[in-house]
């Protein structure tokens, strides 16, 4: 057994390191001196002061002695994701996230993916949509604390420098119908300029991040049917195997899903979306979506670099059953990317996950 996982191990190393450097990663930030300033530099500074606003703006001893916070991707002047908006967006995360007054909302929860779906609308995020936003959270995120929400513009202010705002927005608070209607929101603005910078780094930091969409689904739950023992094939009743209208599943792998499962996008382990209504969701959230496929649980609804990226799943439910799986996929810039797959067996009644794999670059309201 140890040999083998040892060529198991061996040959994911060997699989992983053939994979294009850029798939290691979901987040290729610009580089140079300018910029690594601005990361150790700058950034501390807007850290600090909107540390301060935020807890001016939302701290209270008895109600919210965590703040909960969104921080978005920070874009350009016409709302579109660009390289140094998501560097800025991916600093300030981490750095607010050691603070312990402080609860950062990563951005592959799905709160976020709600968010950012407003801004893809709005980029603005002008007090109508702020109050769609709050409708949608006492709907669907009832239980999360959120608090406040940071977006950002990153625009050229000159020919070497860059000028970033920030807006903190205290989505706690009710927006009123005269806010809506003359679109005055309460949120806090702040001004930051970037050090000069060099035209090649200027053109880096405002480039355009081409971007897909990935959404990955599972069906881990197969219900399994009772077969006459006098039915059972030779090859059946030698791996106890059972049937199921997916196929066969050995039964010797005593699975207990999601637990047994683990994957990885890249570097990052992604985790269980928990959806408190699963048919509730599916039919207003993803209708289209789940469109002719069974299915249980959500893994991932993001949007990811375009190029490619490196998938591994592991199945492990006990320390002497063990398989692995992997997968390479190409995101696609502008295009829905749909990954779902099911617990299934091979002939030998061992475990397999099969997949289906569709693309939809037209993103068509029934892509399948």
């Amino acid at each position: 057994m140890k040999k083998y996982l040892v060529v198991l191990i061996v040959f994911g190393l060997v699989f992983i390191s053939r994979i294009p450097l850029h798939a290691a990663t979901h987040e290729v930030s610009t580089s140079s001196a300018s910029l690594a300033w601005m990361q150790s530099e700058l950034v501390p500074k807007m850290i600090q002061s909107i540390s301060t606003s935020a807890v001016d703006t939302a701290y209270d001893y008895s109600q919210r002695p965590v703040i909960g916070i969104i921080i978005s991707d920070f874009r350009d002047d016409q709302g579109r994701e660009v390289v140094i908006g998501r560097d800025l967006a991916s600093w300030m995360r981490a750095g607010l996230n050691k603070e312990k007054q402080f609860f950062v909302y990563d951005r592959r929860h799905p709160v976020y993916k709600s968010l950012e779906t407003i801004l893809a609308v709005d980029p603005s995020f002008k007090p109508a949509w702020q109050k769609r936003f709050q409708e949608n959270l006492a709907k669907n995120f009832s239980n999360l604390q959120l608090d406040l929400i940071l977006t950002g513009t990153v625009i050229k202010e000159s020919e070497d420098r860059l000028k970033i705002t920030t807006s903190l927005i205290p989505i706690f608070k009710k927006i009123r119908p005269i806010e809506t209607e003359y679109a005055k929101g309460k949120s806090s603005q702040a001004v930051f300029l970037s050090p000069s910078l060099s035209s090649s780094e200027m053109t880096g930091a405002l480039k355009i991040l081409p971007k897909g969409r990935l959404v990955i689904l599972a069906h881990l739950d197969p219900k399994f049917e009772q077969v006459d023992p006098g039915q059972r094939t030779d090859q059946e009743k030698t791996h106890k195997i059972k049937k199921t209208s997916k196929g066969v599943i050995a039964s010797r792998w005593d699975f207990k899903m999601p637990n047994d499962l683990n994957i990885w996008l890249d570097d990052g382990k992604l985790s269980l979306i928990k959806i408190k209504n699963w048919p509730v969701w599916r039919q207003k959230e993803y209708e289209d979506l789940f469109s002719g496929f069974e299915t249980d649980t959500l893994w991932l609804d993001d949007t990811l670099d375009e190029g490619l990226h490196f998938l591994f799943f592991s199945l492990s439910p006990a320390k002497d059953q063990y398989k692995t799986f992997s997968r390479t996929i190409d995101i696609k810039s502008g295009a829905n990317h749909y990954l779902v797959f099911t617990l299934g067996s091979d002939l030998m009644g061992n475990p397999e996950l099969i997949f289906k794999w569709i693309v939809d670059p037209l993103k068509k309201p029934l892509p399948f």
